[in-house]
């Protein structure tokens, strides 16, 4: 009782530190946990990596509403690079309400377009906070349970 405790208090630190580290893989840990642990602490394990993901996540979201106001003081240097071509297309991608919920709950759950980027984005145009929390939260959590269940069940 106690092990699986630990194990989904530490989900929680390790899902923040993969959602702003990059090094630091979610999905890894989802599948160990799933290898070692029976289903109800695994599945409790994914939940907790993804409200560790979506709070660090949120973290850049809040970056990203924070960036908006320099890049209107300061538009970028070179417009035409690939970058920021790239920038604009997935800005035009979350314009509107139901697009946003779309793209960052296909980008939570899929990896498409990931989510590190999506995430700033949507805090630049501005997406409704709980719209993303919601969206991000569920999409993450969908993800790290069809990884880590079927490897539970298989596995006992």
């Amino acid at each position: 009782m106690l092990a699986g405790l630990i194990t989904v208090l530490g989900a929680v630190g390790l899902g923040f530190a993969s959602a702003v580290l990059p090094l630091v893989n979610a999905e890894a840990v989802t599948t160990a946990i799933a290898l070692v642990e029976a289903w109800p602490v695994a599945l409790a394990a994914c939940v907790a990596l993804a409200a560790g993901q979506t709070a660090g996540k949120v973290v850049l979201y809040e970056a990203g509403r924070a960036g908006r106001r320099v890049v209107e003081r300061r538009p970028p240097k070179r417009p035409d690079a690939w970058w920021v071509r790239a920038g604009t297309r997935l800005l035009a991608a979350l314009d509107g309400r139901w697009r946003a919920i779309g793209v960052i709950s296909l980008s939570a759950s899929v990896g498409l377009p990931p989510l590190l980027a999506t995430a700033t984005a949507a805090g630049v145009v501005q997406m409704r906070r709980l719209d993303f929390v919601v969206c991000c939260f569920a999409g993450r959590t969908v993800r790290f349970a069809a990884i880590a269940m079927p490897i539970v069940f298989a596995t006992t």
